[in-house]
């Protein structure tokens, strides 16, 4: 079912876009709602994949650990975090060429066009936290 507000009115429970094309609203109206629609699943998408390997506490801990094993010169713990960064790195620049593609669609079927899988940046090799607290603890 598709809700879309124009003109001030809200439009729910259409069955399809033709039905709402059918109900006056104009193409690239409709467009649009499905664009924001599309880059909203993207961004939840996005931060459930990353949450799933790293969680926001476990991305605070590596930040502060970066900082001591810098402060430490331990390039052993420095090249594990790094290895984190740059996973994460590869995931926003994957999200953010699909948010652009999905904001420049510029027909339905574009924007049907555009999917994502995350599996194409899945980790090479995961770090785990306990092992870089040991790291830094070893100096």
């Amino acid at each position: 079912m598709i809700t879309i507000k124009y003109n001030g009115r809200t439009y729910c429970n259409f069955e399809s876009i033709d039905d709402l094309i059918d109900a006056g609203i104009p193409e690239d109206v409709i467009l649009e709602h499905l664009k924001q629609d599309k880059l909203v699943q993207l961004k939840q998408e996005l931060q459930s994949f990353i949450y799933s390997h790293y969680d926001q506490g476990t991305q605070a801990s590596f930040i502060a650990f970066y900082q001591l094993a810098k402060e430490q010169n331990n390039t052993t713990a420095l090249t594990q975090i790094q290895k984190v960064r740059d996973w994460i790195n590869s995931v926003l620049n994957y999200y953010y060429s699909k948010k652009e593609a999905i904001k420049n669609a510029t027909t339905q079927d574009e924007l049907f066009s555009i999917v994502w899988d995350w599996q194409e940046v899945e980790e090479t090799e995961h770090v785990e936290l306990q092992d870089v607290m040991s790291m830094l603890s070893q100096q």
